[in-house]
């Protein structure tokens, strides 16, 4: 009697309202039932070591106990032995064997038995991602064999002939999807590691600059049908070859973006452009589009989408030379920052302040110091932060960072303040050598807080005159706000209302809020709801009393 299938896939208990589904490992018997349903034999027919073959090479995995079955049956690897049951074919001995220590051998075996050109085709989609578009692939493919305009066609149905067998394979699958971006989508892009940002997928951009491919009236989606095919077919591949490939697919996206207007600021297919050139090596082309897309998204409020953009550049970097002793930086290792220039240099600080914003932005006062102070140590010991055209007021948020995290009670505050007073030390040194008015207002700001901190009221307020001559809101308001969150200089005013107060200044202190309510606040950004409430909150408090 022929088996109907195993019946022990799912066990199921039913409940008054529920079903409750249990998955498990197939047993002996459930693998027995399915050999005999996929083979078209009676469950009796099947010899012992045959199942004992097959069990193991599964490891009782319904989906790989699948693979091994569909290979066994797509090259006639059955005989009747014997003993009158079906067994594996084998010259040597009935205790035959698969030849296949495991399931990735096996898909391996398959993926060899293809043509190199379709071989070449299923690197490409696994690199592309588990879900890809056919017209991405066939951009992508043109531009690895610099295919030019009138070979298009030709080069095109070569690619869909390559699909079509691995269709008939089983490793790709065409997708079904009922969106009206069918045409459009993006798939995720390959990523061993798993460190890409996740939530933002199912990306799609305007296809009219694609208009012209012989294959956009055609376009369709694939899939692997299991992501061991993909998995199994990038363990094969070399890293640089994989990174070739991200290369050349970034730079395919990134050319939509720069022909379609309406892409420019799709920030999803921004994104989408960033993994693969995250995956690709090149450092500065991710760090560069990481802090353009976490400016966009922190101002949208996505700070945790922002922090794990910015966790993809590092971790890139930390990934490199795994087995290099040299001593860490921010986790970097200092043989890479050794062969930093200063445009690399400039980037990696800029990452590490931005996550350091993104952090204190969701209240993540330790992250938020672990990266500005990482972002501090490369400074100090990177051998190009030396070199003569190096900007040395990209460390000026870093300093200002680390005194926003020490107010949040992170860092330790020693009766002596040392800590503090250092930050301080440096940053008015460094902002007044830079004559930057912008960073050398924030600079005296944060000293006087310092100084009021300390008790010392009146050298702190005279530090507030010296702000005065300098401070210029019309002119410094923006840049304040983009360097530094909010106008953290026209807050020193807020701040010496409480000064004034210490000192029993009553009339001095309502002069300085009639002044941030009639000079101050008009002249500020509405839309920066932090920057208000720290201007205005001294100053209701001081009218309340």
């Amino acid at each position: 009697m022929k088996s109907s299938g195993p019946s022990c896939m799912v066990h199921t208990k039913k409940r008054v309202d529920t079903w409750k589904l249990i998955l498990a490992f197939f047993s002996e018997t459930d693998a027995q039932e399915m050999i005999a349903y996929h083979l078209d034999i009676s469950v009796d027919k099947i010899d012992g070591s045959f199942l004992r073959n097959v069990f193991t090479s599964s490891g009782g995995m319904p989906h790989y106990l699948s693979y091994v079955l569909e290979t066994i049956k797509r090259n006639d690897l059955t005989v009747e032995l014997d003993n009158g049951l079906i067994g594996l074919k084998s010259s040597e001995s009935a205790e035959s064997k698969l030849g296949f220590k495991s399931v990735n051998d096996l898909l391996l075996y398959r993926l060899d038995a293809l043509d190199s050109s379709v071989r070449t085709t299923l690197h490409l989609a696994a690199v592309l991602g588990t879900e890809f578009d056919l017209l991405d692939a066939a951009l992508t493919y043109e531009e690895m064999f610099d295919v030019i305009d009138s070979d298009r066609f030709q080069s095109a149905m070569e690619l869909c002939a390559h699909f079509d067998v691995a269709e008939k394979e089983g490793i790709l699958e065409q997708v079904v999807s009922s969106t009206k971006h069918d045409q459009d989508e993006f798939g995720d892009p390959a990523d061993e590691e798993g460190n890409l940002c996740t939530g933002l997928e199912d990306v799609f951009i305007s296809p009219s600059g694609r208009k012209s491919h012989p294959l956009y009236s055609d376009n369709r989606r694939y899939r692997f049908t299991h992501d061991s095919w993909k998995t199994s077919i990038l363990s094969v591949m070399l890293d640089g070859r994989k990174e070739e490939m991200h290369e050349q697919i970034a730079t395919v996206l990134e050319r939509e973006i720069v022909e379609e207007t309406e892409s420019k600021d799709d920030l999803e297919l921004q994104i989408h452009v960033f993994k693969h050139w995250n995956l690709s090596g090149n450092f500065t082309k991710a760090a560069e589009l990481a802090l353009m897309i976490g400016g966009q998204l922190m101002i949208l409020g996505l700070n945790s989408q922002a922090i794990l953009l910015y966790d993809d550049v590092l971790n890139a970097l930390e990934q490199i030379s795994p087995f290099d002793s040299a001593k860490k930086l921010g986790g970097i290792r200092s043989s890479i920052i050794d062969t930093f220039d200063t445009n690399h240099l400039e980037l990696l600080i800029k990452v590490y302040i931005s996550m350091g914003k993104a952090c204190c932005n969701m209240g993540l006062g330790e992250g938020a110091r672990d990266a500005y102070q990482s972002a501090l140590d490369i400074l100090d010991y990177a051998p190009c932060a030396s070199d003569k055209d190096f900007d040395r007021s990209i460390s000026f948020p870093i300093f200002s960072g680390l005194f926003v995290v020490l107010k949040m009670g992170i860092i330790d505050k020693e009766e002596s303040c040392s800590f503090e007073k250092d930050i301080c030390k440096r940053f008015v040194e460094q902002a007044r050598l830079n004559n930057d008015p912008v960073h050398y207002g924030r600079a005296l700001a944060m000293q006087g807080e310092t100084l009021a901190r300390l008790g010392k009221f009146e050298e702190a307020l005279d530090n507030l005159e010296t702000i005065k001559s300098i401070y210029d809101i019309e002119t410094q308001h923006v840049a304040i706000c983009k360097a530094y969150g909010s106008d953290r200089v026209g807050q020193a005013f807020s701040h010496s209302v409480n000064w004034n107060h210490a000192l029993g200044r009553t009339d001095a202190a309502l002069a300085t809020c009639k002044y941030i309510v009639e000079e101050i606040v008009p002249k500020s950004d509405p839309k920066n709801a932090h920057n208000t409430f720290c201007l205005l909150y001294s100053v209701i408090v001081t009218m309340k009393e």
